[in-house]
């Protein structure tokens, strides 16, 4: 009677033994595939974030403006370049400075504008208005070339604002007619009015 007794509770505790060790097996399973199913949910994400900074990064590489160059340099001619390459690239690409060149006006390190001409004179040479820092030859100052120089040299366009007009043509391009200038903030009725006669694109 006892044996059977012993016999019946040996076989409980196996049972619940197995039981017990394959709950334990289940959980780790389903543990497991959770890690797993995250990691590649992870690298997933990575993945599609990486492709996106490419192709943002490859758009960027891909904006292009054509700028002319003319002068005293040893090959001019029109280049292609990335947007914002500085004018002394520009100077490189053309071949170098000629030894006679005069650069003491010339600000090498301005961003080009797209359709835009550089000219660089030589030691003593005398250009013509329409050759000289955006000026034409009836003495009106050109906003789509003109230097922040020029531009300053208009009735209550200073410095800032001359800055402005300058990020303005980087980022639009040039401006369509002389009235576009009223775009700029802080050029409106009354300044244009002072310069509206003074301009031209």
């Amino acid at each position: 009677m006892k044996t059977g007794i012993f016999l019946r509770l040996s076989f409980a505790a196996i049972v619940l033994s197995l039981f017990f060790f394959s709950s334990c097996a289940s959980t780790s399973y389903f543990e497991d595939k959770n890690v797993s199913a995250g990691s590649d949910t992870e690298r997933t994400s990575s993945s599609d974030e990486t492709s996106e900074d490419a192709a943002k990064k490859s758009d960027e590489k891909e904006e292009r403006i054509f700028v002319e160059i003319q002068g005293a340099v040893n090959a001019p001619g029109v280049f292609e370049v990335e947007k914002g390459s500085r004018v002394f690239s520009l100077i490189s690409m053309a071949g170098g400075l000629l030894p006679d060149a005069d650069i003491r006006d010339l600000n090498q390190a301005k961003e080009a504008v797209d359709g835009e001409k550089i000219y660089i004179k030589r030691e003593g040479e005398v250009l013509a208005a329409s050759e000289d820092s955006g000026a034409n030859a009836d003495g009106k100052v050109n906003i789509n070339t003109a230097d922040a120089s020029a531009l300053t040299t208009l009735p209550g366009i200073g410095e800032a604002k001359a800055k402005l007009i300058l990020d303005f043509r980087q980022k639009n391009g040039p401006f369509k007619s002389p009235e576009d200038i009223t775009m700029i903030s802080g050029i409106k009725g009354g300044l244009y009015e002072k310069i509206k006669d003074r301009i031209t694109v």
